[in-house]
């Protein structure tokens, strides 16, 4: 049973599943069935992604220059985040077309990210899972961020 009234879908890059380091671990820890982790394929979208999101109440996490922000989340549901480096998000979002239908979530960090396992993170940037805990938290369910940014912690003390 979805413990939330929230989903998350994550479009995971492939090279993504064979990293220790990656922050969606804890997310998917703490989240559970909110959860779903898709692989991104170029030539083989998600059917739930692709044509079974409504994009009135789904939004793409991504910090894309041509989007459109998101003003309010009152209604949305649905959050699509690309996951992997940075660069695999860029080339996820730019070789997948059927993306663009949905409106743009920026989230943008207050501070330095916590999520120290990578190098080459972008100022402002935020991990898989600090997203997913700014949107929580966002939404009204702020124990739940801090219990999942907490797992983060704890996942990178292991």
């Amino acid at each position: 049973m979805n413990m939330l009234d929230l989903n998350f879908y994550l479009l995971t890059h492939e090279r993504e599943l064979e990293r220790k380091t990656r922050s969606s671990i804890p997310a998917v820890q703490v989240l559970a069935d909110s959860c779903h982790t898709t692989v991104w394929k170029r030539t083989e979208p998600d059917p739930v992604i692709a044509a079974g999101l409504s994009a009135t109440d789904t939004v793409l996490v991504y910090p894309a220059d041509d989007g459109q922000s998101v003003e309010s989340l009152d209604g949305v549901r649905n959050f699509v985040l690309l996951d992997g480096t940075w660069q695999e998000a860029q080339k996820i979002y730019n070789r997948s077309p059927y993306l663009k239908r949905f409106p743009v979530l920026k989230i943008k960090g207050e501070g330095q990210s916590v999520y120290r396992l990578r190098r080459n993170q972008k100022d402002g940037g935020l991990c898989t899972a600090e997203t997913m805990a700014e949107i929580l938290r966002i939404k009204g369910y702020t124990g739940l961020a801090e219990q999942l940014l907490e797992r983060l912690v704890d996942f990178q003390n292991q």
